[in-house]
């Protein structure tokens, strides 16, 4: 029983931070800037808070895939403009 509360506080510890990681992503002005050019487009979306069966390693790996994908949707908008 042990094992299982622990689980559940470990994971409740994790859920919290990719919530607040997402809050935070969603918030930034690159965000809001690429989303109102035309919508994210083909940019994956962001992993799913809820889902347990990605590790901690992947999930991150997966922020910093949007994050990057989002600097070049941006980066390629500014160059259309110029």
């Amino acid at each position: 029983m042990e094992g299982i509360q622990a689980d559940d506080i470990s994971w409740a510890k994790r859920f919290w931070k990719r919530a607040q990681t997402i809050s935070i992503l969603r918030r930034s002005a690159i965000y809001t800037n690429v989303a109102g050019i035309d919508g994210l487009g083909d940019i994956q979306p962001l992993p799913n808070t809820h889902n347990k069966n990605i590790p901690k390693r992947r999930w991150d790996d997966l922020v910093a895939a949007y994050r990057k994908a989002l600097r070049r949707r941006w980066g390629q908008h500014k160059g259309n403009k110029m």
